[in-house]
């Protein structure tokens, strides 16, 4: 599964998007690499009814401009 969202709080071993999602980081994965603020698509599974993240990928500026023009924010 995929969601998209703005980093809002990056902690080990957990990443939190600005609209409250929580997403676990696997045992010696970061997300440091990820601005405060920025646009990414997070690949994740879902174990014991929370997700987990496969993958972290950050977005070009225009998709969040899109997405905030859909009003999904």
């Amino acid at each position: 599964m995929e969601i998209i969202g703005v980093l809002l709080e990056r902690r080990a071993g957990l990443i939190v998007l600005c609209n409250g999602t929580r997403v676990l980081l696997r045992d010696g994965a970061t997300a440091d690499h990820v601005p405060i603020g920025r646009s990414v698509t997070i690949s994740y599974t879902v174990h014991g009814g929370v997700k987990v993240a496969d993958e972290i990928r950050l977005n070009a500026d225009w998709l969040l401009e899109a997405i905030e023009a859909t009003g999904a924010f």
